[in-house]
């Protein structure tokens, strides 16, 4: 008998990735999203006899949705700092709210395993390197959210219900809902589109890093795994970790490389963001015996040739936050 998951952010930049890999992998898949972003952003799959998509908002997603199913990867939610600014209150009935209502309902439907996709954004500027046991010190809304929703489900994990959290890296790499407004993308769309990529301060930010593929196959990986690894416990997921200078330099390369034509790095001598941290993945590693695999050149290499090639056109919505304001004018300030 196939195994349903249900992700919720299912037309998001992980879940485009994660839906398509678990339908290849046998998968029901139970797609659920507002689709705010376009439902043609699954338009590869929408004909595939294991997907079920269901627009639903999660603060309102009803006890039924989750019935049947067997794991749940929770992707939803206003998915950065500028944007979460953009209505606090919004926010927090989003990314608090909606998320501790779809824990609590997966796990009184008989849901086995839950992943809740955190943030290594909770540890915002440390010194050191970030292991999970770590102080939690939150520069922004968006990674408060985080860490109150990690401290909230928690409690519902049990022997029945593996909940695990995992802190997500900075996300990298091609998707079928594209995003233009993070550091490897929108670097390696300047280097094609302006021949410059820009670095802001003094490039010497840390930020730990992942394809966003890896993210999607990670979670099918664990929902495998043994309970007792997942139950309760919080995991920093990550490839690699790297500071704004060295991520310039690799993608410069890599576009250099790709297009054979000169481009330069400028260091735009203006404040930076204030996040700065180094993460360590040794907990991960430890336990999982699979890997994040996919690198910053190959990120690099995918990008260029879709836009080279066409069947990358940015448009509105590639950036998150002016196409949160676009929404919040259209449905209003609770988007619902």
């Amino acid at each position: 008998m196939k195994k349903r998951l249900l992700v919720t952010g299912a037309g998001g930049y992980i879940g485009t990735h994660l839906v398509k890999q678990a339908l290849d992998e046998g998968y029901e898949v139970r797609a659920v999203d507002r689709y705010f972003f376009g439902k043609n952003k699954l338009d590869s799959l929408l004909r595939h006899p294991g997907l079920e998509l269901v627009e639903s908002d999660i603060r309102t997603i009803a006890l039924d949705t989750f019935r049947g199913v067997d794991s749940v990867v929770n992707l939803a939610g206003i998915s950065n700092d500028p944007a979460a600014d953009l209505s606090p209150e919004l926010t927090r009935s989003i990314n608090f709210d909606g998320c501790v209502r779809v824990a609590r309902l997966a796990k009184e439907a008989g849901v086995s395993r839950f992943i809740e996709m955190s943030s290594c954004s909770v540890y915002g500027a440390a010194e050191g390197v970030c292991t999970e046991e770590f102080s939690t010190n939150p520069l922004s809304l968006y990674a408060q959210m985080k860490v109150d929703v990690e401290e909230e489900t928690m409690s519902l994990a049990d022997g029945d219900f593996a909940l695990t959290a995992l802190r997500n890296s900075t996300a990298f790499g091609l998707s079928d809902r594209m995003r233009f407004d993070l550091v490897v993308n929108i670097m390696t769309l300047c280097g094609v589109r302006d021949r410059v990529i820009k670095i802001f301060g003094d490039g010497l930010q840390r930020r730990p890093l992942i394809h966003t593929a890896d993210v999607a196959e990670t979670c099918l990986q664990l929902i495998e795994e043994d309970p007792q690894k997942l139950s309760g416990e919080v995991y920093n997921l990550g490839a690699m970790s790297l500071n704004m200078k060295e991520v310039a330099q690799k993608v410069c390369k890599g576009v250099k490389a790709k297009l054979g034509e000169t481009v330069e790095v400028v260091q735009i001598p203006e404040e930076a963001d204030a996040r700065d941290y180094e993460v360590s993945f040794d907990k991960f590693e430890r336990t999982f015996e699979f890997r994040p695999s996919r690198t910053i050149e190959w990120a690099v290499d995918e990008i260029v040739e879709a836009l080279q090639g066409g069947t990358l056109v940015p448009d509105r919505t590639c950036y998150t936050v002016s196409f949160y304001k676009s929404l919040i004018e259209s449905y209003g300030s609770t988007l619902l």
